[in-house]
Formats: C-alpha cells, sequence, structure tokens
C-alpha cells in the first residue's frame, strides 16, 4: 500500500512538473510579445529627423509698466508690468548615429536649431500711462503712451554622446548617455516708446540690447522605455549639462532717436547650466523582412537654461546712475515629432 502510494505522489509530482514548466514555458512565449524587441541584427548606421514646434519665453525681460494715474504722483492703481508674449514656431533636429555590434552600444550626434521672435505691443488708455523703468534720463519724457518691441532668439546646439540600453525587467529598457554639448544662443532686444506724456520735444525713448552665448561643456542623461507592446512604448528622457563660455552682451538706451544715452559692452566667462525634460510615445516599425526599421514618436520637450538672462537694467536719478543686473532663466518647450531610420 506504502509502494503503490508513493508511486501515485511521484506520478503526480512528475505530471505537476511537466504541467508547470508547459505553463510557465506559454506565459514566457505570451511576455516576449511585451518585451523590448531584441537589436536589429544587420542594421548598424540610423539617421535622425525630429520636427520640433516650439515657443520660448525668458525671464528678466520686463523694463516697462502700465498704470493709472499721473505720472510721478501717487497714488497709482491698475499697475500691470508689461512682458513678451511667446510666439510659436518650428524647428528641427538631424543627426546620424551608428549602434555597435557588441552590448547594445550607440554613437551619436545630432544638430538643434530653432528660432521664434516675441512681440510686445500695449497702449495706454483712459487715464493710463507707460512708464520706462529707468528712471529719468536728460532729455528724456518720464512716461509715454504707447511701447512696441521684439525679442529675437537664435538657438542652435551640438551634441555628441556615447549610450548603452539596459533591460530592467521584461518591459523597461534604461540608455544611460554621457557626451559633450555645444551652444550658441544669441539673443536681441528693442523696445520703443513713443507718445509722450505729456507732450515734449522728445517724442520717443530706445532700448536695445543682445545677449550672446556661446559655450561648449558636458552632458549626462538617459532614455527611458516602458513597452506596452513588442514595438510601441512610452517613451522618457531627461539630461543635465554644465556649460563654459563667454556671454557677449550689450544694451544701449537712446532717447529721440539721438545720440546713445547710456552704453554698456561686456563680455564675461560663465558657467551656465541646462536641464532637459522629454515625454511621449514610440513606435518602432520593421522594413523589409527586419532588414530596416522605422521609429516614430510624439513627445512633449522642455529646456530650461538657468540665469541665461545677462542684460543689465538702468536706473537712472539726478544724483547717480544704478546698474541692476537682469536675471531670469530661458525656457524652451513644445510638441517634437521625432523620427529614426535604421538600416
Amino acid at each position: 500500500m506504502d509502494k503503490m502510494f508513493r508511486n501515485y505522489v511521484a506520478t503526480f509530482l512528475s505530471l505537476s512538473t511537466l504541467i508547470t514548466h508547459h505553463l510557465v514555458g506559454e506565459e514566457e512565449c505570451e511576455c516576449e510579445c511585451t518585451c523590448p524587441p531584441p537589436p536589429p541584427k544587420y542594421t548598424r548606421v540610423f539617421i535622425i529627423g525630429d520636427f520640433l514646434y516650439w515657443m520660448a519665453n525668458e525671464e528678466g525681460l520686463d523694463y516697462a509698466y502700465k498704470a493709472k494715474g499721473t505720472p510721478g504722483v501717487l497714488p497709482l492703481t491698475d499697475i500691470r508690468i508689461k512682458e513678451f508674449d511667446p510666439t510659436w514656431n518650428f524647428g528641427f533636429r538631424v543627426g546620424l548615429g551608428y549602434r555597435l555590434p557588441h552590448d547594445c552600444w550607440e554613437v551619436r550626434g545630432y544638430v538643434t536649431q530653432y528660432r521664434t521672435t516675441n512681440h510686445l505691443e500695449t497702449t495706454a488708455h483712459d487715464g493710463q500711462f507707460i512708464e520706462p523703468m529707468i528712471g529719468t534720463l536728460p532729455d528724456a519724457p518720464l512716461s509715454f503712451g504707447k511701447e512696441e518691441g521684439t525679442w529675437h532668439l537664435k538657438y542652435t546646439l551640438m551634441d555628441l554622446e556615447l549610450a548603452r540600453g539596459y533591460l530592467l525587467g521584461k518591459s523597461f529598457m534604461l540608455s544611460p548617455f554621457l557626451g559633450g554639448r555645444g551652444a550658441w544662443i544669441n539673443q536681441d532686444l528693442h523696445l520703443k516708446f513713443r507718445d509722450a506724456l505729456p507732450p515734449t520735444g522728445t517724442s520717443s525713448l530706445e532700448i536695445t540690447g543682445s545677449n550672446d552665448y556661446h559655450a561648449g561643456g558636458l552632458r549626462v542623461g538617459a532614455d527611458l522605455n516602458f513597452f506596452m507592446a513588442r514595438c510601441v512604448s512610452f517613451y522618457g528622457h531627461s539630461s543635465m549639462s554644465l556649460l563654459y563660455g563667454k556671454c557677449d552682451v550689450k544694451t544701449d538706451i537712446t532717447a529721440n532717436s539721438n545720440s546713445d544715452q547710456i552704453t554698456s559692452n561686456r563680455s564675461p566667462h560663465l558657467i551656465k547650466a541646462n536641464c532637459e525634460l522629454r515625454g511621449g510615445a514610440k513606435a518602432k516599425i520593421p522594413l523589409y523582412r527586419e532588414m530596416a526599421f522605422f521609429t516614430i514618436g510624439l513627445t512633449y520637450d522642455m529646456t530650461i537654461w538657468f540665469d541665461q538672462n545677462e542684460m543689465l537694467n538702468f536706473f537712472h536719478t539726478p544724483q547717480d546712475l544704478q546698474v541692476q543686473p537682469k536675471s531670469g532663466d530661458l525656457t524652451l518647450q513644445g510638441i517634437t515629432l521625432t523620427t529614426r531610420l535604421d538600416f
């Protein structure tokens, strides 16, 4: 009886082992559909092409306020700082890369180009006035009835990266990278105040400035993919860079389109930090019997350049001239259509 019972137990355990092994094998096959796809066997070179639809704005570009009342006399009401209105514009990112034959290493380089112009236009109505925050200048009125301005940004980046992919479980892939970055960030500011209040011989005041930062440094970050299906994933990106370079800053204040009242030129060497965040979804499409792959995605990007505004603000009084450095972060954000072709 004991021998028969032992035979039954052994048979049951054997069948359980076979059934369990079979079920686990099926589960593993099902999970493979949601795992990251294996690296292409035949593709080594890839091309990157991204289309940007971004907006940009910078803190510290407020040089005037609008209020209701009498210029230079308290009380004043309905005071509002006048700032630039962000404008959405297109840009691009193009690059080339090579996937090394071992351990999912990649070398890639790309160029990002973006340009935009923000506008400012305001008019004083019903007892209002617009006053530049520069104090009093000789031969210049205290307040105006109209302000117009433009802020133009030329933004160019060059990046070179070395990355490696790591599988984290069955659905996650982490790709840390290290590389270098070059940045050319050129800003031009032009503000014009018209219709002096009260009317005087000086009818306008202009403030022009430029802030050009050219730098290079190191960049580190990581890409994270969470695969919902074999070739579809949610995508996240974060990176930090630290750059050292030269900042050429110029500010001019002119009354009535005559000679400059105040002129400033300086070229400090500065270290700037940059942070980038990106999130969205991607799909990888095999082409021609998996001899090539096309990846397309849609992400929302945000880039912050800390303390990028180096322009100066001047406040003139009958006794002295106060120089007040402007300070503010440059922020670029928007939608990016990402594409990549591996072949």
